[in-house]
């Protein structure tokens, strides 16, 4: 019992000191990660469309900066969201979810701006009667 104390003691140090690490390490944001791709909304839409596997496997958490004319926004628990429209059939759309501390100058609806943001997915409409939407987190907006 006397040799198992001290392995014991180790090993709740050992993942205790990993758990602080994971909890204090800094957090992925547009702002400090480097820009994977340029991207139109409504070419950033298409690849969506066209296969979203093959898409969500390329931009998976990969910060993007996205080009577009500003169709609406909305605040909710999660923050400031941004509509980019598309020039798609289905009237689909790219929603960025802005972090709020970035936001210097809000822009006006019909605006064109460049926003960067860390990609999250798609999520296609079932009923038909809607285009789907890409969505990005920890938006910033760029100058």
């Amino acid at each position: 019992m006397k040799k198992i104390a001290p392995i014991v003691f180790f090993v709740i140090l050992l993942g205790l000191g990993f758990a602080y690490y994971q909890w204090n390490k800094p957090k992925k944001s547009a702002a400090s990660e480097e820009v994977f791709a340029h991207r139109n909304a409504t070419d950033l839409y298409m690849e969506f469309t066209s296969d979203p596997t093959g898409a969500f496997q390329i931009y998976n958490q990969r910060n993007i900066e996205v080009r577009g004319v500003m169709d609406a926004f909305s605040k909710d628990s999660l923050g400031t969201k941004l509509t980019l429209r598309t020039e798609s059939a289905d009237g689909g759309i790219v929603t960025i979810t802005l972090v709020d501390e970035m936001i210097a100058s809000f822009p006006v609806i019909g605006d064109s701006v460049h926003i960067r943001g860390l990609c999250a997915g798609y999520i296609p409409d079932d009923t038909g009667l809607l285009g789907g939407e890409v969505q990005l987190n920890q938006g910033i907006i760029v100058n």
